[in-house]
């Protein structure tokens, strides 16, 4: 498998204004002496779907990586689904937020951080496989507001049903 090099950029829904900025970079480069690399788009080629054939691939070391640590997996998503990030009600986005930059460190990436927004916080990261391109993900981690009356369990407490 060849790595790709990893930039995340994760939001919540609610930004208002969007004037997100990272406080720690000048002219491209990151205070800390990383050097980030210059994402340019180069094409106005759309997208096809239809084009991209069917995967083949197989990642059995990945699925027994999964498999010997699968409590560990369970753990971290319970911990996650624990903490509650309601945008609308403004209810732990901020603790949110900042558990996602310190796990985003914990797994080695070369940046995480929250970037200030004039809404709910961003948080930014960035991970360098080495490899030649970079892929880039957008992600939210805020959730809807709860009724507990819809849910058979508790919707915060992370119980396996």
């Amino acid at each position: 498998m060849r790595p790709l090099s990893l930039a995340l950029v994760v939001m919540t829904i609610a930004l208002p204004g969007c004037e997100a900025r990272v406080d720690n970079v000048s002219n491209g480069e990151a205070t800390s002496g990383i050097t980030r690399p210059d994402f340019s788009f180069a094409s106005d080629d759309s997208f096809d779907p239809s084009q991209v054939p069917a995967y083949e691939g197989s990642h059995e070391e990945t699925y027994r990586f999964i498999d010997a640590h699968i409590d560990e997996h369970v753990a971290a998503l319970q911990r996650w689904v624990r903490q509650p990030s309601i945008s609308a009600q403004d209810v732990g986005i901020q603790k949110m937020a900042e558990l996602l930059r310190d796990d985003m460190l914990e797994m080695g990436f070369a940046e995480a951080e929250i970037v200030p927004t004039s809404g709910h916080p961003g948080v930014w990261g960035y991970y360098d496989a080495g490899a030649e391109k970079t892929l880039l993900l957008y992600l939210m981690y805020d959730v809807q507001p709860v009724d507990p009356e819809d849910w058979r369990t508790p919707p915060f407490e992370g119980n396996l049903v």
